[in-house]
């Protein structure tokens, strides 16, 4: 019974520690072209996982370390991938395959494959939790690691590849031979991987804790530094709140002093205004009665004069009158007698071999110094209406001009007929257009 448990414990065994293995290759697979990778010599360890799965758990534990130890500086989160991966297989089984083995020291017989022998499977059992929490500790540690560790790793791997091809060799004549030689083999390569990472593990453990505690001095160092740089800006911003309150009282208080004498000066201003305004009331009072009084003697003085001056125009216009109306008189007899001359067209003289009808007014008002035009009167002086007719008017026909006698009366050079002569306003001469005044 308990070979059969040994065989399966042991068998369980390389089976889980193949897993981890190739779980680790798979998650790694993406780096697979990286120099890191390379230096971790991926290939070897492939080559050994297919020979001897006993040697593949002690060599994923050396893969593991190197591994870790070269991506410390380049892949962080790989780091974390790997530390995972060892923590699944650490909780696969293999602390219970190791718990189940008969005090992990008693050796039976091979197999009956001839490839796993019971000394392996002890050696496996015994060796895995302890390398694995090596490595688990050598992932934690490795991004801080210094550059001493990761060449100490590389060079540990180079030896524990020398003795694993050694080792694989010597397991394949053994398999033919017997399986007591080979299981010397691993518990010997077993012990020597285990204390090279319990070494590695401890003295990057005292570096990680030596460099946390740089960490937390400085860290402290930083916070006092901030503090004082807070308690600085504080004192800063409290002085520049009491300045700027001060420089606001400050203010309020020339602005308070400014609004008082501006009241002041504003009272003063109103007082001198009402003072003025009273003073030119009474001025404007004096000046009004002044006024007033100038002002009725001017009335007084301009009604005088008023009334002599409209003396003096009735005077004047009378005298005008008289004198507009002499005029006429005068124009018309002297018009009366040339009643019978010759009518000539064009003429305008009737004593040099008579005159047409524009001609004979143009005679008779140039004889008196009007400087009228030979045509045209209409064009020149104002016109009036029929009814307001006066003696000296111009009346013009369709065709025809004629000099208004008074009595309904006209004077013309009608024809070469008739000549000049007076006839009672008609319509003879065509329709009567407009009548124009001369002597005003």
């Amino acid at each position: 019974m308990k070979r059969k448990t040994k065989k399966y414990l042991a068998t369980f065994t390389a089976v889980a520690t193949g897993a981890v293995f190739f779980m680790a290759m798979d998650i790694i697979q993406p780096y697979a072209d990286a120099d890191w990778v390379q230096q971790a010599q991926f290939g070897h360890v492939v080559s050994v996982a297919k020979t001897s799965s006993a040697e593949a758990a002690d060599t994923v534990g050396v893969f593991l370390e190197n591994a870790t130890t070269t991506i410390a500086d380049k892949s962080q989160p790989a780091v974390q991938i790997l530390s995972k991966a060892a923590d699944s297989a650490g909780l696969s089984g293999l602390s219970t395959a190791t718990a189940s083995t008969d005090e992990g020291t008693e050796t039976s017989e091979a197999s009956s494959d001839g490839v796993i022998s019971s000394t392996d499977v002890a050696t496996v059992t015994t060796g895995s939790n302890t390398a694995l929490s090596s490595c688990k500790a050598v992932i934690e540690t490795s991004v801080n690691a210094p550059l001493n560790v990761a060449e100490a790793a590389k060079e540990e791997s180079a030896k524990n590849e020398s003795n694993g091809q050694s080792s694989g060799t010597t397991n394949q004549e053994t398999q033919t031979s017997g399986s007591t030689t080979s299981g010397s083999s691993g518990q010997s390569a077993s012990s020597d991987s285990t204390a090279a990472q319990d070494a590695a593990a401890q003295k990057a453990a005292q570096e990680a804790a030596a460099k946390k505690a740089a960490e937390e001095k400085a860290a402290q160092e930083a916070a006092q530094k901030a503090a004082q740089e807070a308690a600085a800006k504080k004192a800063a911003e409290e002085k520049a709140a009491q300045e700027a309150a001060a420089q606001k009282a400050a203010q309020e208080a020339a602005a308070k002093k400014a609004a008082e004498e501006k009241a002041a000066q504003k009272a003063a201003q109103e007082k001198a205004a009402q003072e003025a305004a009273q003073k030119a009331a009474q001025e404007k009072a004096a000046q009004e009665a002044a006024q007033k009084a100038a002002a009725q003697k001017a009335a007084q003085e301009a009604a005088a004069k008023a009334a002599t001056q409209k003396a003096a125009q009735e005077a004047a216009q009378k005298a005008a009158a008289q004198s507009t109306a002499q005029k006429r008189l005068h124009l018309v007899a002297f018009a009366k007698q040339y009643v019978g001359y010759p009518y000539k067209w064009g003429g305008t003289d009737p004593t040099k071999g008579g005159a047409d009808c524009s001609g004979f007014v143009y005679y008779v008002y140039r004889h008196f110094g009007y400087n009228v035009p030979r045509l045209g009167f209409e064009n020149k002086y104002t016109r009036v209406s029929f009814s307001d007719l006066q003696p000296g008017d111009i009346i013009r026909y369709d065709t025809h001009y004629t000099i208004y006698i008074g009595n309904n009366q006209e004077i013309s050079a009608e024809n070469e007929r008739n000549g000049i002569q007076i006839r009672t306003l008609s319509f003879r001469f065509g329709r009567r257009i407009c009548a124009c005044r001369v002597i005003v």
